[in-house]
């Protein structure tokens, strides 16, 4: 089987960040296979590649994830696709050519690190039925807040029913209140980790993946990332750590746009356009939602 060049160069590119993958062929389409640790075990993510991948664009149907519940697995791979790396027919998909295959591997390794305790399942019955609120209001049908970093509405909607019938079941209980019988604090990992430490003040190192900022910064190559407070903090052409639409990103500042003049010793506010470095555009977002910026790479 013949892989177009941008499928040779991102499986290559992919392997150097993950040791753990491999591949198979299968008739004329390729088999991607990586490993993933959930909270219960392993499992493994499985990806058949369309044959004109990357300008094709990986959908549901070739999606598997071994070791999980299907509940659990049409969850993560609705989760996939309201981030925008799977084609789906009721959306347009405006990554043809990117490489997602990093992004997709991330996004549920990420995902299948956490485990639910109490505390974070009464957030999400209040989020649950918030956004229920919301997309009741036809006039605010495109203003649902962002989803989580490891959620999805959906699996939201999941956590929500299973917190109601906890709740129904322990209700004839007695409550324990010990220290042993409180649940343990999450761990946060990953993008969510890289976030909340950037916004602690901190100077955070991570590698990424993919080639959209080659070759000022090639895929697995170590950032180094600085805090970012203040507008005067983020320059264009600047490389930056940020979320837009709910979605992270390492990408370029394309454009800085005064939203209007700080009055009365205010500063002044800005939009931030990122992109890639081809100009790409992932969309606009805010300085609360610019963590950190490119400081160092190193290799």
């Amino acid at each position: 089987m013949e892989q177009t060049q941008l499928q040779q160069e991102e499986l290559e590119n992919l392997r150097c960040i993950y040791e753990d993958v491999w591949t198979i062929e299968e008739g004329e389409n390729l088999v991607l296979y990586a490993p993933v640790t959930c909270t219960d075990g392993a499992a493994t993510f499985i990806c058949k590649l369309p044959t004109d991948y990357p300008a094709v664009p990986v959908r549901q149907e070739g999606i598997q994830i071994e070791g999980v519940s299907h509940e659990l697995e049409a969850t993560l791979i609705d989760m996939l696709e309201l981030q925008g790396l799977l084609g789906c027919k009721h959306t347009t998909y405006d990554r043809s050519g990117d490489p997602i295959l990093f992004d997709l591997i991330s996004a549920i390794r990420e995902a299948l690190a956490w485990r639910v305790t109490d505390e974070m399942m009464e957030e999400l019955v209040a989020e649950a039925e918030l956004k229920e609120e919301v997309q009741d209001d036809d006039s605010c049908s495109d203003t649902v807040g962002d989803p989580a970093d490891w959620q999805t509405y959906e699996l939201e909607k999941k956590a929500a029913a299973t917190a109601k019938r906890r709740a129904m079941q322990q209700a004839a209980e007695p409550v324990d209140t010990s220290e042993e019988s409180r649940p343990a604090k999450p761990t946060l990992t990953g993008n969510a980790a890289w976030k909340a430490r950037l916004q602690a003040g901190e100077t955070v190192s991570f590698r990424g993946g993919g080639n959209s900022l080659a070759p000022l910064i090639k895929s697995g190559e170590c950032c180094t990332y600085s805090p970012v407070f203040k507008h005067e903090d983020v320059k264009v052409r600047d490389v930056v750590f940020c979320q837009v639409k709910g979605r992270f990103w390492n990408h370029m500042v394309k454009k800085k746009t005064l939203n209007h003049k700080g009055r009365d010793g205010e500063p002044d506010v800005y939009n931030y356009t990122i992109s890639n470095i081809h100009g790409h555009e992932n969309g606009d977002t805010t300085l609360e939602k610019i963590y950190g910026k490119v400081i160092s790479v190193s290799k």
